[in-house]
C-alpha cells in the first residue's frame, strides 16, 4: 500500500513537470502573438503585457525572456532524464533507498535551479524598468493578486 502511494506521488510529480514544461514551452512565452488569450504565465509577465512600456524596453524584455525560454528547454530535457532515473530507481524491486533519496535530491537541485533561473530573469526585467514603469508593474501586481475568474465566497460579515 505505501509503496502504491509513492509510485502514485512520482507519477503525479513526473505529470506536473511534464505539463508545466510543455505548456510554458507550447505558449512560446509571452511574445506578443504567441500566447493564448487569458490570464495564463506569472503575474509578473501578465503585468509586463499589460502596462505601457518603451518600444526599447519591450524588445529587451522580449529577449531576455526569448534567452531564458531556450535555457528551460535545456533544463526540461534534463528534468526529463533526471525523472527517468528517478521512476527507474523507484520501480526497481528491492527498493534502494539510497540510490532514490540520490535521485531525488538531483531533482530537487534541478527544480532549484529552474527557480533561480526565473528569479534572475525577473531581476534583469525590473532592471530594464523606469521608475514610471515600475510603478505601473507594482500597481498591476498589487491589482493582479487573485487569480482570475476566482470569487470569494467568505463575506466580512462571517
Amino acid at each position: 500500500m505505501k509503496r502504491n502511494k509513492i509510485v502514485i506521488a512520482a507519477v503525479m510529480l513526473a505529470l506536473m513537470l511534464t505539463i508545466g514544461a510543455g505548456a510554458s514551452m507550447g505558449r512560446g512565452g509571452f511574445e506578443r502573438g504567441f500566447r493564448p488569450p487569458g490570464p495564463f504565465g506569472p503575474p509578473m509577465m501578465r503585468c509586463i503585457e499589460q502596462i505601457t512600456l518603451a518600444a526599447e524596453t519591450r524588445t529587451a524584455i522580449d529577449a531576455l525572456v526569448h534567452a531564458n525560454r531556450e535555457a528551460m528547454k535545456e533544463n526540461f530535457e534534463s528534468a526529463r532524464t533526471l525523472m527517468d532515473s528517478y521512476l527507474k530507481v523507484l520501480t526497481t524491486s528491492p527498493l534502494d533507498e539510497t540510490a532514490l533519496a540520490s535521485a531525488k535530491q538531483a531533482l530537487l537541485a534541478q527544480r532549484q535551479a529552474e527557480m533561480e533561473s526565473h528569479f534572475e530573469l525577473d531581476r534583469a526585467i525590473v532592471k530594464l524598468l523606469t521608475a514610471d514603469e515600475l510603478s505601473a508593474l507594482s500597481t498591476c501586481l498589487s491589482s493582479n493578486t487573485k487569480p482570475a475568474g476566482t470569487t470569494s465566497t467568505v463575506s466580512a460579515d462571517q
